[in-house]
């Protein structure tokens, strides 16, 4: 019996490494627990071991997640863990969902999770029922892990909306429940010793949705290993040119913080160890890589994404209206900055509803519109053909209304439009990483504690393919630009100062094709317009457009 001893050390071990790879891993835990408890069930001797086996998992269990969620800090505007017992409808519907995902349509996913949640069931009862051997062991954990991991996301991601139920990143782990049916499926009819023609399409039905769900996750998995292909090659410059690359590269290209990373290169470098052990292996690194005089990655033949406020898709920034009284919403065809047709949008007639940002959130080539309801935090995207309304998508709802959605852009260079955040009470500034209307990540960017700055707009002003930030301040009238690289701030530069705060800015854009961002101004009181035409961060020379004079129609796009 001391194998068995033998056996719970290695499990424990083996499983507080899996717990602090990955959040899941903690589910180790409950279903080596259930593992454990049908051994004792069916045992007809060593129960008294098996009973002090499941105290020391669970204790060990106990002991891993609280010290994995030890001073543990959820950032203000992550939804609730309870959002799913506070809105219990959403939370069946995302559950259900999530298990249906292969079908990613709205209530289709749903009721087929529904349906495959009554199969995971059923199988389960019938194989308790038959317990006679081990063998039925593996597939009812399996089992029981993939429904676990579909309740701890639900928990965890439930708040940010239906859409984030379709992430293809967790098709892989309901695909283990999925094949524990299936072998639990012939179990059950190797124990019946039954086999009909409605059994040959029960294994039918298994073979075809397991092969179509590793069809759905195939593509997350292939992004995923071109991402670390990226990551790997970037940082294998930086450690074969470390002496040439500043600190601040050093360590955001290696996402490390150690104070003496440098010398531990060194160290790697004369002790022959990592990549220094057979360097001419990276010398393709030369050819994928174009360097600027302080090391800046472009990869030769990757697609820098522009999106613009173009409605008609001629390639010209137009600009988008909404009046804050009736709700209708209205887009000028621009031809630069002389007005040349309107067309109508659909009326949204509820004035709580503000539109907050234009992109392309699906990848079509045409403008998306970006709402933000002020009173309940839900936020939508509209997602438009020309200015005909298509469809539309619900993001993570944000019921702080203090966070406001204050700009888009692609931040994270994948060609996606992303979503900038600013906390009007705390100064706090995120960007949502979006995969089309789905969240996926975020990140945090310097906090800016004085709330007359405000965020006014983005776009690429030094023209290095990034987005970056434009602020002004209501107070003093100054305005500067935050070049960014990425999400991490790298530089600023002050504009010309407006003190007059009558004029706003409201969107940015390239207004005169000549490939830089310039700036949309709209005074408040007066209705009129101007575009200052910009190189960089220098006002180069401006054009006024129509004036506006009733100031109820207030310019929400491009920004």
């Amino acid at each position: 019996m001391y194998k068995k001893y033998i056996f719970i050390v290695l499990a424990i071990f083996s499983g507080t490494i899996a717990s602090y790879s990955s959040i899941h891993g903690l589910l180790v835990w409950p279903v080596g627990v259930s593992y454990i408890l049908f051994r004792y069930l069916n045992a007809k001797e060593y129960k008294n071991i098996w009973q002090k086996i499941a105290f020391i998992w669970s204790f060990c269990g106990i002991t891993v997640w609280l010290s994995y969620f030890f001073n543990y800090h959820m950032l203000s505007y992550h939804p609730s863990v309870f959002y799913s017992i506070l809105h219990p409808v959403e939370g069946i519907k995302f559950f259900l969902s999530l298990l249906g995902a292969i079908v990613p349509i709205g209530y289709a996913a749903t009721i087929f999770g529904f349906l495959l949640f009554i199969l995971y069931c059923y199988i389960a009862i019938k194989l308790f029922l038959l317990r006679k051997t081990s063998i039925h062991y593996l597939p009812i954990l399996l089992m029981l892990f993939s429904f676990l991991y579909a309740v701890s996301i639900t928990i965890g991601r439930c708040g940010f909306g239906i859409s984030s139920a379709f992430q293809s990143k967790y098709t892989q782990f309901i695909i283990l429940g999925l094949i524990g049916m299936y072998i639990s499926f012939l179990a059950y009819i190797k124990e019946t010793n039954r086999f009909h023609f409605k059994d040959i399409f029960v294994f039918g039905s298994f073979a075809a949705i397991i092969f179509l769900q590793v069809f759905v996750s195939l593509p997350y998995g292939l992004d995923q290993g071109n991402n670390m292909r990226v990551s790997g090659i970037k940082a294998a410059y930086v450690l074969l040119n470390y002496d040439k690359i500043s600190d601040d590269k050093i360590k955001r290209i290696l996402n490390c913080d150690k104070p003496d990373l440098r010398e531990l290169i060194s160290i790697c470098k004369k002790y022959k160890l990592n990549i220094f052990s057979n360097p001419f292996k990276y010398q393709e690194i030369s050819e994928k890589i174009v360097i600027s005089q302080e090391p800046d990655f472009v990869f030769k033949g990757a697609a820098s994404s522009s999106v613009v406020c173009d409605f008609n898709s001629d390639g010209k920034v137009d600009i988008l209206w909404r009046n804050k009284s009736t709700g209708q919403n209205v887009v000028w065809f621009m031809n630069g900055a002389a007005y040349s047709s309107y067309a109508e949008l659909l009326q949204v007639a509820d004035t709580n509803w503000h539109i907050v940002g234009t992109g392309d959130f699906k990848s079509d080539g045409k403008t998306d519109i970006l709402w933000r309801n002020k009173t309940t935090g839900q936020n939508i995207v509209w997602l438009i053909d020309g200015v005909t309304f298509s469809n539309y998508a619900e993001l993570m709802q944000v019921t702080d209304t203090n966070w406001q959605i204050v700009g888009t852009g692609d931040f994270n260079g994948d060609g996606k439009t992303d979503i900038l955040w600013r906390n009007k009470t705390t100064g706090q500034n995120i960007v949502w990483l979006m995969n089309g209307t789905t969240f996926s990540n975020y990140a945090e960017l310097m906090q800016v504690t004085d709330t007359n700055w405000q965020i006014v707009g983005t776009g690429d002003f030094n023209s290095d393919g990034k987005t970056d930030i434009l602020w002004r301040n209501t107070s003093t009238g100054q305005n500067i630009v935050w070049f960014m690289n990425g999400t991490t701030f790298s530089n600023y530069a002050e504009l010309m100062q407006v003190t007059d705060t009558n004029w706003q800015i409201v969107g940015t854009g390239d207004f005169n094709s000549d490939g830089k961002t310039d700036i949309l101004w709209r005074n408040k009181s007066t209705g009129q317009n101007i575009v200052w035409y910009m190189n960089g961060a220098t006002l180069s020379s401006y054009s006024w457009i129509d004036t506006v004079a009733d100031t109820n129609w207030e310019i929400v796009g491009p920004k």
